[in-house]
């Protein structure tokens, strides 16, 4: 059943237009009113210039005649093309409307320690990680404490610290004045990996 079958993360549909129980522009049908944006390739014998149009109207992202399958390849390359830039833009205006709640709410908001740790929960949540902290510099300029922070064992936040020095990775982000993409941490040569992130098995991230 094409209904049940759309729970499946599909990366492109191929669609009879010609299916005599079940054909392209119902499938079409189906997936505008499930919200859903996978790209749908219309398969057919013989397609009208009126039904070509009809079937990219209705949100087909190509259509081959039956006896031209050798495009299919071709097809299927541009139709995940375009998928994978329109998730892409989808994601950035995603990430745009989160920074802009947060903003409003941080300029609403009187109370610092809640509001960094509504940070870390919005940073948890849109960018799908197991991890967020905010780091306060101590006095003395040694050593970082934990001030807010998600998926931290109880107990951590507000009392874990690290530790500041030049080989460190604060250092080294602040120092370098952009941010840090770690791919790797436990093949990382720029710094040294604080314990922190180390013993809870933290393999990647952006400071």
């Amino acid at each position: 059943d094409f209904a049940a079958a759309l729970d499946m993360p599909w990366d492109v549909i191929l669609a009879d237009y010609r299916q005599p129980q079940f054909n392209a522009l119902r499938a079409l049908a189906l997936l505008r009113e499930n919200g859903l944006t996978t790209p749908c390739i219309v398969i057919t014998g013989a397609l009208g210039d009126e039904a070509a149009v009809e079937c990219l109207k209705q949100g087909a992202v190509d259509f081959l005649l039956k006896d031209r399958m050798a495009r299919l390849g071709p097809a299927v390359e541009r139709a995940l093309s375009g998928a994978n830039a329109q998730a892409l833009l989808a994601t950035r205006a995603r990430h745009q409307g989160v920074i802009v709640q947060f903003g409003q709410e941080a300029l609403d908001s009187r109370d610092l320690p809640s509001l960094m740790q509504r940070a870390c929960e919005v940073l948890v949540a849109t960018l799908d990680v197991t991890h967020a902290k905010v780091l306060r510099l101590l006095p003395g300029k040694e050593r970082l404490e934990l001030q807010a922070g998600l998926g931290w064992p109880q107990g951590l936040v507000g009392h874990a610290t690290v530790d500041a020095g030049l080989d460190s990775q604060a250092a080294f982000m602040f120092l370098s004045g952009t941010p840090l993409v770690v791919e790797n941490l436990e093949e990382e040569t720029r710094f040294r990996a604080s314990s922190l992130l180390l013993d809870h098995h933290v393999v990647s991230g952006i400071s």
